[in-house]
């Protein structure tokens, strides 16, 4: 019998004995693991969107596989080196996806291709079927607006991101800055720059009323992409009644898409928006506060907008400072 075999065999074409071999394979399933859109924004350029891809062996023998990704972009998947799985074994496999900051807003294809090159730890396969997953990714319009400062009035009121201290208020007083403003974006866009304040006492919570603010109105830029315009803008102060207590004002620029800015004027979402402070200090002798006043340390809770803030009062006037250059920072996360 296995003589005849061997004759069968003999006198069966190439292609049928071709058949007769095993064409193994392996399957695959991707993820985009945070399930997030892409950000071609020059600031996250450094972030790419991850994608974790599964290959699953379900071969009763070892294979080696090879892998490839199409995707319009750049990657940093390594698509040379081979990979070994077991019988039954699973790998995962990791790597990034990245837009160029001109990529239009759109979804775009990704797919992660597998082939078996050989199996058995012997057997070399030439004409296995290649496995795929695809997976659409979106990528984001995005608008950059960015402010720089050209002049200032008083000096040292503007750009408390980079400044250690406040300088104290005139109650009766204007703050005034010139500023370049610079739009940059994937898309056509329609910038604008709001304006706000807030009250920070350090001792006590007070409501707003005791000092007033004027804020300068909305203003819509009319600029597009890679375009600047100079932009003035005036905060007035003015004393309503007596303070008792040192008072922190902060003047606060709203830049990024029109339609954002007034909606987060509103009270509403800060995604995509950029923040600019100014700001300056009631400072209140010791010996017109209260002889009573508790110095203790207490928490002060107040609300910005959206954000919850909790201050540790009570404390020296350096460690405030800082605290409040910290909280400049916690502001700043509010367009996340």
């Amino acid at each position: 019998m296995f003589i005849i075999t061997i004759l069968i065999l003999s006198f069966l074409p190439e292609s049928s004995l071709a058949q007769i071999e095993p064409q193994p394979e392996v399957d695959v399933v991707c993820e985009n693991y945070w399930a997030e859109a892409l950000n071609g924004n020059p600031k996250n350029s450094e972030y790419g969107l991850m994608i974790v891809c599964t290959i699953q062996n379900d071969n009763p023998y070892q294979v080696e596989v090879e892998t490839d990704l199409r995707w319009v972009y750049t990657n940093d998947h390594d698509s040379s080196i081979k990979i070994s799985l077991d019988s039954n074994e699973e790998i995962y496999v990791q790597f990034q996806l990245f837009a160029p900051y001109e990529a239009q807003p759109a979804f775009e294809s990704m797919t992660f291709e597998t082939t078996v090159v050989e199996y058995g730890n012997v057997r070399e396969c030439t004409d296995c079927e290649t496995t795929s997953h695809s997976l659409e990714i979106e990528v984001l319009a995005w608008t950059s607006v960015e402010l720089e400062l050209l002049s200032e009035n008083p000096e040292g009121t503007f750009g408390l991101e980079r400044v250690k201290q406040f300088q104290k208020c005139d109650l009766e007083g204007e703050y005034q800055l010139s500023a370049r403003i610079e739009v940059d974006g994937n898309h056509d866009v329609n910038p604008g720059i709001g304006f706000e304040y807030d009250y920070f006492y350090p001792f006590s919570y007070n409501e707003p009323g005791l000092i007033k603010v004027e804020v300068p109105s909305k203003l819509e830029l009319g600029i597009g992409v890679r375009e600047s315009t100079v932009i003035e803008a005036t905060f007035t102060l003015e004393q309503v009644e007596y303070q008792s207590e040192n008072v922190y004002v902060l003047f606060i620029l709203v830049l990024g898409e029109l339609d954002d800015v007034s909606e987060y004027l509103k009270g509403s979402g800060s995604n995509g928006l950029e923040f600019y402070y100014g700001g300056c200090f009631v400072d209140v002798a010791e010996s017109q506060r209260p002889a009573n006043e508790s110095m203790e340390p207490i928490i002060i809770e107040t609300n910005s907008g959206n954000s919850m803030i909790y201050l540790l009062a009570g404390i020296g006037g350096a460690t405030t400072i800082c605290l409040l250059i910290a909280l400049i920072f916690v502001l700043t996360r509010k367009r996340d």
